[in-house]
């Protein structure tokens, strides 16, 4: 009896023994799977990163372009404003050069038009009034031609009928 006895403990404990190295084998392989599929992971998420940091870089590199581009709006902006800023200097200047020359404007020394003065009294100036009149009456404008080349003849016509 003690021989069965013996024979069943140690298959039991032979039973065991391969039990625990299967069960160890069986853990050891799903700790393999899982780092398998860990590594996969992370490549994936490595793959992912780089594709990341190219839009980044991307998006940067066309960043830079659009503040190259603004810049050069932004100086291209400003030479035409100085270009408009002279241009109505130029525009200022000759018209105080106009006022300067028109017997019919009172100006300062530098050509600054004055208010206040009026020389509407003046024979020349009616004169260019009635020009002026006709101008706005004749479309074709060639009564201004004809009275300016009379007048430098010294004949005024200008109560020509109509």
């Amino acid at each position: 009896m003690w021989v069965i006895i013996a024979i069943v403990v140690l298959v039991i404990v032979l039973g065991l023994v391969v039990a625990a190295r299967k069960s160890s084998e069986r853990r050891t392989e799903h700790a393999r799977e899982r780092a398998t599929s860990i590594r996969d992971e992370s490549r994936e998420h490595q793959v992912e990163a780089e594709r990341t940091r190219a839009s980044a870089a991307a998006a940067q590199a066309e960043a830079a372009e659009k503040k190259r581009e603004a810049e050069l709006l932004e100086r291209q902006a400003g030479e035409h404003g100085t270009e408009a800023s002279r241009a109505d200097e130029d525009a200022l200047e000759r018209a105080r050069e106009a006022d300067r020359i028109d017997p019919d404007v009172t100006t300062d020394d530098d050509g600054v038009r004055q208010t206040g003065h009026d020389r509407s009294t003046d024979v020349d100036h009616d004169r260019s009034t009635e020009v002026d009149r006709d101008r706005d009456t004749d479309p074709s404008g060639d009564r201004d031609r004809e009275l300016d080349t009379d007048r430098q003849h010294g004949d005024d016509r200008s109560e020509r009928p109509r």
